[in-house]
């Protein structure tokens, strides 16, 4: 409910999934029917060596390009600007927009450090950041608190009843 609510005022694609784990991410995915990723493939692929990898690939097709266009290799060019597309198109994928919600699910197990970078990205784009998870859960195996302070900061809306759960007795249980 909450991602198609989202989606209708922000666009279709508008909803990032993401958990410290690929477990959780699959999960939350199912739940959100849609794609999520885990903490750290993301922060590799918007800010880490995989954005550092199509940045130097990208800055590279550049001057094949410029000596292509040189040589008058028209091929060479067609190529050259395809691939720069993909790459283009694949950072898009990993960027964050205004309008973005991300969602870290299972966030008491996200590292501060993580936490604090996905909410400089947020902040910077425009997004808005989501943390959901149980604070009296296991922590982070990284320097961890961040989501536990958050919790108990009185700022954080703690939902009275369980819903993740198809039968009532799985949710008593994880009481």
């Amino acid at each position: 409910t909450l991602r198609t609510t989202w989606e209708t005022a922000h666009g279709r694609g508008s909803v990032i999934g993401l958990a410290p784990s690929a477990t959780a991410a699959q999960e939350l995915g199912a739940a959100l029917q849609i794609n999520c990723e885990n903490t750290a493939k993301w922060l590799y692929e918007t800010t880490g060596q995989g954005a550092q990898r199509r940045t130097t690939t990208l800055n590279g097709l550049a001057e094949s390009r410029v000596e292509a266009n040189t040589r008058g290799d028209a091929d060479a060019v067609r190529r050259i600007d395809a691939a720069a597309v993909a790459l283009r198109r694949e950072q898009a994928a990993w960027t964050l927009r205004s309008g973005h919600l991300v969602i870290v699910d299972e966030a008491s197990l996200a590292g501060t450090f993580a936490l604090d970078a996905l909410a400089a990205q947020a902040s910077s784009a425009g997004a808005k950041l989501l943390l959901v998870g149980d604070h009296q859960q296991l922590s982070a195996v990284d320097a961890g608190g961040a989501f536990g302070l958050l919790a108990k900061s009185g700022a954080a809306s703690e939902l009275r009843s369980l819903w993740r759960f198809r039968n009532r007795w799985e949710a008593n249980a994880t009481r």
